[in-house]
């Protein structure tokens, strides 16, 4: 394994600022959703909250995979390799749905029938939901450059920022060793971590 150059890391953490700037987009987008879930009438407006929700979701997961492969086919070429098409990863849309609705009206009902305060539970049920679905979204970036990496027969790396938790920052301190053999890129709500890619020839 190479050690990170200094224009790697640059470029890498060029690549998570945009990222990182969709994602907050996406966040204020989806909070700006979430009045058409009417908590006195769930049954009536979750399907519309979250079909407008998923749309949201799967229009910028899109994004997000476009500029990780953007990304990913600058470091490639900067090693001199030129990389297949990349296409943005499959994502179920039956995940999604299960994943607002958890963390939406599911959460809200039982927040609610265990004493919280409507608006209480609302707020909290309102960014769950959000955090969740920035996470769908930046994922498709970085499968995206994961798979880039196993294309060019590469590596790949977490890079974090100020905030990241414990566990992310450990795997970070690993650098550039994940491979076609490894696992993927995992990440909780909430995380604001990037793929980096190494390619060496």
């Amino acid at each position: 394994m190479a050690a990170l150059t200094q224009a790697e890391l640059r470029l890498a953490r060029q690549h998570r600022l945009r990222q990182l700037l969709l994602m907050a987009v996406t966040l204020r987008d989806l909070l700006a959703l979430w009045p058409l879930l009417d908590p006195a009438r769930l049954s009536d407006t979750t399907g519309t909250w979250v079909s407008a929700a998923t749309r949201l979701i799967l229009d910028r997961r899109e994004e997000s995979s476009e500029i990780a492969s953007r990304y990913a086919v600058t470091a490639a070429a900067r090693a001199g390799i030129v990389l297949p098409p990349l296409t943005p990863p499959a994502l179920s849309v039956d995940a999604v749905d299960v994943s607002l609705r958890v963390t939406g009206p599911v959460r809200l009902e039982r927040a609610v029938r265990m004493g919280q305060p409507l608006d209480d539970a609302l707020r909290v049920a309102a960014q769950e939901t959000a955090r969740a679905g920035v996470r769908h979204v930046a994922n498709g970036g970085r499968a995206t450059a994961v798979e880039a990496a196993r294309r060019g027969r590469g590596r790949w790396y977490r890079v974090t920022g100020p905030g990241a938790c414990e566990f992310c920052l450990m795997l970070e301190s690993r650098g550039a060793v994940y491979s076609e053999s490894t696992a993927d890129f995992q990440a909780h709500d909430g995380c604001g971590c990037s793929v980096g890619v190494q390619f060496t020839v």
